[in-house]
């Protein structure tokens, strides 16, 4: 069990092991022998004898900083001595608060942890682990993808003989690829401390309960009637040879296009056209090589067309009036305007197909056509275009496609195409074969999409598939869209509505061989799908039985079973499988299905490529299957980039890995390792303010030193606790306090409020920021230092001196509080050396006031006084200039009411004990009120005159005046008596 938990959890088991309990410091007996002898027989000083030993100095074994030869096994003895492995199953049996449920978007399991792994997970720890402090119990189940295209590719990259591997061989092979690369990443997440029961309680999407899970899902919406069959023009990848969704595309900008324009010519002339001469409509096409499959001319009813007259050109032409100036600039010719219509008197225009003469087709409105470029007029293949396709279902035209799966002609484009690639030699073939018709070219460079994988272009094929009907949830989804969070804020939520409301389709088949199959059968003479409830209840027993190879591995007759063959009325001697997987986001959207077990998630957080995957296809099957949304808020992350903002590329060599990162490289000098809580930190202070989250040496250096002041603030505050009673925790606020003690409780209120909200609000970068600032500026700087004269040289038992270690305790505790969701291995090193751990009693006054001391002080104290003293304390330091104060007497002046703020901090005494001494730093003050004209004169609210003491500075504390005769003040003298009188007390 965790520390962290102790904050808001009662009946908390001990389960630290400390390396280095408190043990009590013997009174160093030498010492009052060398106070007692310290003057001569006349009186006189000595030369001045040691007092350091007599000085209460904080201790403790807690370790500045490492080597970095030592920093990854450091880090994985702390995951082992404070049970990081056990945390999750304990908090699920023990906590009994509100259930807070983080659903685990899989990755993939296809290779080492990169950067954007440590993103991903890291961010999401924070999020449990801020919300484990609250006392939530926690859900959180670690997934894998395991299916697709980009495993598969990669487990077959080493073979040779890929063409010739059966589907079961190429299964076996990915199955094996996927398991280990899994093996690899658990190891990972686990080193970086995430929150989850790694061994036993993790999600695959190859295991025979997931994959049972999704065939039950398939055929719930299959009978519904969200999952169907039907030839539509889909994103073909001819080098992966398989159907791909748009979140398996990447977009190049820089791909080049040809654009011909090109005439046909029209058999039916348009109303009221009286010309002499043929009549020809300028098509314009960035697709080329579609025109083989043409159906039709597109225009759109209300754009302005021109019928004109080219120069030099036979016939008349028809384009937009609006593009006529470009196609004269095109065509450096002088083109003369005949005669203008309206684009609605094209409706019943016929036209020749350019290659093939004997077809004649007709022009169609099209909503998507503009008069913004090209002619205003667009060539529709319906096989090759999703607007085509809207245009063809519309006017019921046919579907015609002339290309093979490999991007290749087949023999329905003619001799003069056939087996010629519609990327190369074929679309330059079909330009050959227009040439005449052709009247101008050019390169258009614009973005096309690529295969993610293979890094080749695609193209939009007619294809029988399968698909989810998208239309038929869009408006259930888009009112779940509307009423879920966003984070860190909401500038993904109109991208993600954006992409629902558009989105008509989604194709959930694939053509490979690693996935799970879309278990539908067929009849060889029709196109008709079979499927059952019994069926899909035969394939789980299948499952249970053969495991999830059956649809591969077992003869049709097992797959469907005589009885069953014989209740459907089908021979199975008839009967063929589809040879098609589903789409891996449709594997993985339905994760919720499987995982969640109806529990909706409070956050689901994943990259903003997801918008277009992952948290689509999970919305859409919930919402399709459930009526409702899987999660209540999304929270989106960017991609990581180096310090120049391009992306990690092994090929410009700016890759870093988070191993290297953790545990150093094999060159430490070169590659140090920085340790888990460095990478945690970097991610919490850079991935939320990015679109895109930048990653260098420089950045990783900074969130290693800024590790480095807490670490030494928490050395700091552990060596000063080191003889400090938990009984004071029960009576804090009947404790007497200096004002400056309540002013640091004060600060600690109102900081620990600030990076709450921080944390609400998913704002980490603000979090490490505020924390910082509060390290170096508040507890460092301020309450560190002011305080040392009493925590060193006070009486141990002195009121004064246990004050300041109360305050210093609820520093230590608010700081661990506060950073535990981000360094949560630190904290929890921390507390093996804290001198509490070895004290039942510290966890049950932890457990019973919590952290409430904060409401009582925060709402009896203004803190006038301390930051007027803070005022002349920092002119004090301009005159000084750097050196030792505490020799000098402060003459402060300033106004009645400036000095009246002052003077609750010399209430005790005016002079040396002062509290407002402990505050300047200076052996005394004084307060002067100065009249209303001089109070006008003075150049600030206060001024400040240093004036040397008269009497010589005490050798032990170097602060007060030391006595007549003597090297040490009165207060240090005392100290020492009293330590003497309980050695003396001790050896009677």
């Amino acid at each position: 069990m965790s520390a962290l938990l102790t904050c808001n959890v009662t009946n908390i088991r001990n389960v630290f092991s400390p390396t280095a309990l408190y043990q009590k410091k013997k009174i160093n007996v030498t010492l009052f022998f060398r106070v007692l002898s310290s003057k001569d027989e006349t009186g006189a000083k000595k030369s001045g004898p040691k007092y350091k030993d007599s000085l209460l100095l904080p201790k403790t074994e807690f370790p500045l900083w490492l080597d970095s030869r030592h920093r990854a096994k450091h880090d994985s003895d702390i995951l082992k001595k404070c049970g990081f492995s056990s945390l999750y199953n304990w908090q699920r049996e023990n906590l009994t608060e509100e259930e807070f449920v983080l659903h685990d978007g899989p990755p993939y399991a296809n290779g080492a942890p990169h950067v954007g792994h440590a993103v991903n997970k890291i961010l999401k720890d924070i999020i449990m682990r801020n919300e484990l402090l609250k006392g939530q119990r926690i859900h959180f189940v670690p997934g894998w993808d395991c299916h697709g295209l980009p495993i598969e590719l990669k487990a077959l990259s080493a073979s040779k003989s890929e063409d010739t591997l059966s589907p079961l061989e190429i299964r076996l092979k990915a199955r094996k690829f996927a398991t280990d690369a899994i093996e690899t990443q658990r190891n990972v997440f686990r080193s970086w401390g995430i929150l989850g029961d790694w061994e036993n309680n993790c999600y695959f999407t190859y295991d025979k309960s997931y994959v049972k899970n999704q065939l039950q899902s398939f055929y719930s919406l299959f009978e519904k009637g969200f999952v169907y069959r039907d030839m539509k023009p889909i994103y073909w990848s001819p080098s992966s040879r398989t159907a791909l969704a748009e979140a398996e595309l990447q977009y190049k900008e820089n791909h080049v296009s040809t654009c011909v324009t090109l005439r046909v010519k029209l058999l039916t002339k348009p109303f009221n056209v009286e010309l002499e001469g043929p009549l020809y409509a300028l098509v314009w096409t960035t697709t080329p090589w579609t025109l083989p499959a043409n159906e039709a001319v597109t225009y759109k009813s209300d754009i302005e067309y021109s019928i004109v007259k080219i120069e030099t050109f036979d016939g008349h032409y028809i384009v937009a009036t609006k593009l006529v100036p470009d196609l004269e600039a095109n065509l450096s010719k002088q083109v003369t305007i005949m005669q203008n219509i309206l684009g609605k008197s094209l409706k019943r225009v016929t036209y020749i197909h350019p290659l093939y003469k004997e077809e004649v087709h007709r022009f169609f409105h099209a909503d998507h056509v503009t008069d913004e470029k090209g002619t205003g007029l667009v060539h529709c293949a319906p096989s090759h275009g999703r607007e085509d396709y809207i245009v063809a279902v519309e006017n019921k035209l046919k579907l015609v496609s002339l290309v093979d799966k490999e991007g290749n002609y087949d023999e329905m484009a003619g001799a003069d195409l056939v087996g010629k690639n519609i990327m190369g030699d074929g679309a330059e073939a079909v330009q050959e074969m227009l040439k005449t018709d052709i009247i101008h070219t050019s390169k258009l460079v614009h973005s096309y999409p690529y295969d993610w994988r293979t890094n080749k272009p695609v193209f939009l094929l007619a294809s029988e598939q399968w698909f989810f009907d998208c239309s038929a949830v869009k408006d259930t989804a888009m009112e779940m869209l509307n009423t879920i969070a966003y984070a860190p804020d909401d500038s993904h939520s109109h991208a993600i509505k954006k992409l629902v409301k558009e989105r008509p389709f989604w194709c959930i088949s694939r053509q490979r061989a690693w996935g799970v199959p879309i278990p539908i059968l067929f009849k060889r003479d029709c196109k008709d799908p079979i499927v059952s409830e019994k069926l899909i209840g035969h394939y789980c027993d299948l499952i249970d039985k053969h495991g999830t190879d059956f649809w591969w591995m077992l003869p049709i007759e097992e797959i469907l079973p005589s009885h069953l063959a014989t209740e459907m009325n089908i021979d199975q001697s008839e009967v063929d499988r589809c040879h098609d997987i589903l789409d891996i986001w449709f594997d993985s959207g339905l994760s919720w299905s499987a995982v969640l077990g109806g529990r909706t998630a409070n956050v689901c957080l994943e990259g903003s490529d997801q918008l277009t995957g992952w948290f689509q296809s999970s919305l859409l099957t919930s919402v399709a299957l459930c009526g409702k949304a899987p999660f209540q808020k999304i929270f989106t992350h960017g991609f990581v980039v180096d310090e120049n903002g391009q992306k990690m590329s092994k090929s410009l060599g700016n890759v870093i890995d988070p191993h290297i990162i953790t545990n150093g490289g094999k060159n430490l000098q070169k590659d140090p390792a920085f340790g888990v809580d460095t990478l945690r930190w970097w991610v919490a202070a850079h991935s939320i303010q990015h679109a895109n989250i930048p990653i260098g040496i420089s950045l990783i250096k900074s969130s290693s030193d800024s590790l480095k002041k807490i670490r030494g603030t928490i050395k700091y505050a552990l060596g000063a606790l080191h003889d400090f009673p938990p009984r004071l925790l029960e009576s804090t606020t009947d404790q007497k306090m200096f004002m400056l003690d309540i002013y640091m409780l004060h600060a600690l209120t109102d900081f620990r409020r600030v990076v709450k909200k921080h944390y609400l609000n998913h704002h980490y970068n603000h979090v490490c920021i505020a924390i910082n600032n509060f390290v170096v500026n508040d507890i460092s700087s301020l309450y560190f230092t002011l305080t040392k004269d009493r925590l060193y040289c006070d009486e141990k038992e002195s009121e004064r001196r246990r004050a300041c270690q109360t305050v210093i305790y609820y520093v230590l505790e608010t700081l661990l509080e506060v950073i535990a969701p981000i360094a949560p291995l630190l904290v929890e090193e921390a507390y093996l050396y804290h001198p509490l751990h070895s004290d039942k009693r510290f966890f049950e006054y932890r457990s019973k006031n919590s952290l409430q001391y904060f409401k009582t002080w925060h709402s009896t104290f203004s803190d006038g006084s301390i930051k007027s003293a803070l005022e002349i304390k920092n002119i004090i330091n301009k005159l000084s200039e750097g050196k030792s104060t505490w020799g000098f007497t402060a003459i402060v002046r300033g106004s009645p009411i400036d000095i009246d703020l002052l003077k609750p901090l010399v209430v005790d005494d005016p002079g040396t004990l002062a509290q407002l001494t402990e505050i300047l730093q200076v052996g005394s003050v004084m307060l002067k009120s100065v009249n209303e004209n001089e109070s006008k004169s003075l150049e600030r609210r206060f001024d400040v005159e240093l004036q040397p003491l008269p009497s010589s500075v005490c050798a032990r504390c170097r602060r007060y005046s030391a006595l007549e005769h003597s090297d040490i003040c009165t207060r240090c003298m005392e100290v020492l008596d009293s330590s003497l009188n309980a050695l003396k007390h001790s050896f009677h």
